[in-house]
Parts: structure tokens; sequence; C-alpha cells
């Protein structure tokens, strides 16, 4: 990842970043969505091998470095097979909640729930702001397939109400992530986003 592509996930909230995973990694991803037509989502993706993989990768690896530093790794891997049978809306919030090993009461966290049979808390602030999505896309996304909508700089406004995501899309402007095949979207949770 460029500097600039840091200085753009620092100060929009992401980036994107092209020609990231190699074709047979590409290939093997989209091998886990052989015979799975119709089911739109997985939280359990760290339990497949090719998902280890991309996430241990050098690029993927280099990129999440250069923005959190060498020791990140990753906690948790979704993956979503956006059709035009199987598509849906997913409105305007933040990514709030982490996935965690078991639920253990410790103060700061709360807002305990369950997806996917794996227990999520909402963590403090500096949790969150201290940690960055990357999601892969392995067809390309245009205006006609999904693409995930943000409003920039919005990272760093800590938790919004949703009287303040309102405000937002009322008086803000919002940009459309294209992201190519191959590429991805690196993201910090608290990005006010949709799709």
């Amino acid at each position: 990842m460029t500097t600039q592509h840091n200085d753009s996930v620092e100060r929009l909230g992401f980036g994107v970043v092209s020609s990231l995973l190699s074709n047979d990694l590409r290939q093997d991803l989209l091998a886990l969505f052989d015979g799975e037509q119709g089911r739109v989502g997985r939280r359990d993706g760290l339990a497949f091998e090719a998902v280890r993989a991309a996430a241990t990768s050098d690029a993927i690896r280099g990129v999440v470095a250069d923005i959190l530093g060498h020791d990140a790794f990753a906690t948790k891997a979704t993956l979503f097979d956006k059709t035009p049978a199987s598509n849906w809306l997913v409105p305007w919030h933040q990514d709030v909640t982490i996935a965690v090993r078991d639920r253990r009461e410790t103060e700061g966290f709360d807002a305990w729930s369950t997806k996917g049979g794996v227990p999520h808390v909402r963590p403090p602030l500096h949790v969150l702001e201290s940690m960055v999505a990357v999601r892969l896309d392995l067809d390309g996304t245009t205006e006609a397939n999904g693409p995930l909508r943000v409003f920039p700089g919005t990272h760093g406004r800590g938790f919004l109400p949703a009287q303040e995501i309102q405000r937002i899309r009322e008086r803000e402007s919002s940009e459309t992530c294209l992201i190519p095949p191959f590429g991805a979207l690196v993201l910090r949770p608290l990005l006010l986003h949709a799709s």
C-alpha cells in the first residue's frame, strides 16, 4: 500500500487497493462458493484454508502492516456472495462490534450479541479505532452489483447515534467505492457505510 493509500485510510476512512490477490488465491477463494447457490453469507471465513492463506498473504499483511503495524492479525472473516438472485440492502451503519472467543463481562464492553454462533460485543472506542477491515473483491464492483457507499471522514466522529446518521445522510455527500477484480477496499470500522 502506498503512502497515498495510507493517507486516504487515515483521512477519509477508506482506500482502494488494486491487484492485491494472485489469480491462484482468487481461484481458491472463488471455489469456496461452489455449491453454495443461494447462500448469501458466512461468518466463519477463517475456518477455510483459502481465507487464512489470503489473510496471511504477503500482499494483505503488507497493506495492514502499513496502517496498523506488523503485529496486526485477522480476527474474523465474513464471506458474501452478492448475485442478482441473492442480494440484500445493507442500511447506513458503523461496524461497532467485534467477534470474541467467549463472553466475559468486562468494563467498557457492552451490547453483547451472538452472530452465527459467535459472541460479539461493542468494545470501547479506542479498540475500533485501532482496527481496519479489508474487503477483498473477487469479481470487481460496479454501480450495478451492490457497491459499498461511504461517507468520507465519518470514522473520526466516534459512535454515531441514529439522529446524527440521519443528519449526515441529509447534509453530506456519500461516495461509491468501485473496486477492480483482485482488489480490495480497506476501511476503518467506524466509517459510516451502506450497500
